[in-house]
């Protein structure tokens, strides 16, 4: 069984945010948005609490502004979006097979101050950071 990641909750999870962002100017019946599945597992009862921004960090920010690069339709950030897929589903099963072949980087040690977010997971950032020269 899967525990949820809220920090005290013993339910199975059966649910992941997955992240969608729209391209800038173009409606979402012409262009698909960006999707990017978090790998966050929660139960019906939290999925409520995980909020966009929380996602929405600089570093994945950046990331997505490079995997994007030079296209006509950059992403916008403002029309973000979360859905929910089930962790049973078709999706969920393609996302964790693809995780297990690549490898993720090693996340880094948990923080040593107060955790004030109940996702503990949320507090590793997941997509890496940008080398200076990619801030500038």
């Amino acid at each position: 069984m899967r525990r949820c990641a809220r920090i005290g909750c013993k339910t199975e999870a059966t649910y992941s945010p997955k992240v969608c962002i729209p391209a800038m100017d173009v409606s979402i019946d012409l262009h698909q948005p960006i999707e990017v599945i978090t790998g966050l597992e929660v139960c019906g009862a939290h999925f409520g609490e995980i909020k966009l921004e929380d996602f929405l960090t600089e570093n994945f920010r950046g990331i997505i502004i490079r995997l994007v690069g030079e296209s006509k339709a950059p992403p916008d950030f403002a029309r973000a979006f979360i859905t929910r897929i089930r962790l049973d589903g078709k999706e969920y099963a393609a996302f964790e097979r693809n995780r297990v072949q690549n490898k993720p980087a090693q996340m880094p040690p948990p923080p040593q101050e107060e955790i004030s977010n109940p996702f503990d997971i949320l507090h590793y950032p997941a997509f890496g950071s940008l080398t200076e020269e990619e801030k500038e």
